[in-house]
């Protein structure tokens, strides 16, 4: 079981007690089309974003596993547009490319490391399912330590507490032999006839 690198909040939306410099994870296509559906509500608290995306990332580099760094609400808070969703849902319903995903964090990583900021995924940039962010919580952790000393935080609307608890080990009970079963050794011998030299 790996160590635990990271920590997991659930909630809805970014906690505003979260202190120090931040950077924001948003979840983006590669069409340039923003999910009005899934990141309106990012838009209104991070309105830049959602400008630089449309119309200060040129095409070419609009690619799976690209990140773009634009400025937050204030100066302490840093927006990254991550390109590592699709516009339609594969075969699972997933719009998520988790190997972008996790190439992208990296990047977020090594950007917070620079910049002595904490790296927060929540609800607010991304919609995904309890299983998807579980997915997540891994690559996460695994980002984590791959760049040691920079805190990373999952914001998830699912209780996520069991994902790195020890799993309980089975009591095995010990069978025992009935005794009203012998074992090979306990079989009675049948005894040998005598035989007579009339018999013969």
């Amino acid at each position: 079981m790996p160590d635990m690198r990271i920590s997991l909040m659930k909630g809805e939306t970014i906690p505003r007690d979260i202190k120090g410099r931040r950077i924001i994870c948003c979840f983006c296509n590669d069409k340039g089309t923003w999910d009005t559906k899934t990141l309106e509500k990012f838009a209104k608290r991070f309105p830049e974003a959602k400008e630089w995306y449309l119309h200060k990332l040129p095409e070419r580099l609009r690619y799976s596993g690209q990140v773009l760094f634009c400025p937050g609400n204030n100066e302490n808070t840093i927006v990254a547009i991550m390109i590592c969703s699709t516009e339609t849902a594969d075969k699972y319903g997933s719009k998520i490319q988790f190997p972008y995903m996790y190439g992208c964090l990296l990047q977020a990583m090594v950007k917070a490391k620079q910049a002595e900021a904490s790296v927060i995924v929540s609800k607010l940039g991304t919609d995904m399912v309890e299983w998807q962010w579980r997915k997540l919580v891994w690559i996460l952790n695994h980002a984590a330590e791959m760049n040691e000393g920079v805190t990373a935080i999952a914001v998830s609307p699912y209780d996520l507490s069991d994902i790195f608890a020890e799993p309980k080990k089975k009591k095995t009970k010990k069978k025992g032999i009935h005794r009203d079963h012998y074992m090979e050794d306990d079989e009675p011998k049948k005894k040998k006839k005598k035989r007579y030299k009339s018999d013969i």
